[in-house]
């Protein structure tokens, strides 16, 4: 039972730096926050995101849903992105 305790600190401070972390903040405040257990994973659940969170979340999203069509080089239209030969003029990309 008292092993059980500090493994359980610990999991609970990584948890909440990589919460802390993906929101923007240092995580070693995830860390210290783990220390109260469940309720500072709560916590860290319930901080908002900073300027640098919000970036990273939309930087994700556009990996994520990236851009599904492109301009051709050669007449303009819109293809698929990643097309080798253009549909509609047959330029080789």
């Amino acid at each position: 039972m008292f092993v059980l305790l500090p493994i359980g600190w610990i999991v609970m401070g990584l948890l909440g730096g990589r919460i802390l972390a993906h929101k923007g903040y240092d995580p070693k405040y995830g860390i210290v926050l783990g220390l109260l257990g469940v309720i500072g994973l709560f916590v860290a659940l319930l901080l908002p995101l900073t300027d640098s969170g919000k970036e990273l979340e939309q930087l994700e999203y556009d990996i994520i849903h990236g851009p599904k069509r492109a301009n051709c080089p050669d007449c303009g239209k819109q293809i698929k992105y990643g097309s080798a030969v253009c549909p509609h003029c047959q330029y080789v990309i």
